[in-house]
């Protein structure tokens, strides 16, 4: 099923997040539910743990969620906006090749302003 939602994708990414269940936090109710028992008494963990069977899921529920809003961003449609996306987007320069090149036409237009 994945191979085959892949088919056809003309570009691809591949991510390398340090500690990227650590990266969100558990809701109260959650806390309750996900507790260790250890030798010292009981821990309760205040983020996502790894290792957990649903902890898969969600990460990717959020993911998507992070790359959806990153897709329906709008366009610029002012000077500021062309200037704060192509900052944003001058971060990933060392991961996406030939990135001047292909913001070219971007740069170009506020030369003209």
């Amino acid at each position: 099923e994945l191979f085959a939602s892949l088919a056809g994708g003309v570009k691809f990414t591949k991510l390398d997040l340090l500690q990227a269940y650590k990266q969100f936090l558990l809701y109260q109710k959650s806390k309750e539910l996900v507790t260790i028992n250890r030798h010292k008494g009981l821990f309760r963990c205040t983020r996502l743990p790894f290792g957990m069977a649903s902890g898969p899921a969600i990460f990717q529920r959020m993911m998507d969620c992070v790359l959806q809003a990153v897709l329906n961003a709008p366009a610029p449609t002012s000077v500021k906006e062309l200037q704060s996306f192509l900052g944003l987007i001058n971060c990933y320069g060392r991961i996406i090749p030939n990135l001047a090149t292909l913001l070219h036409p971007l740069n170009h237009l506020l030369k003209k302003t």
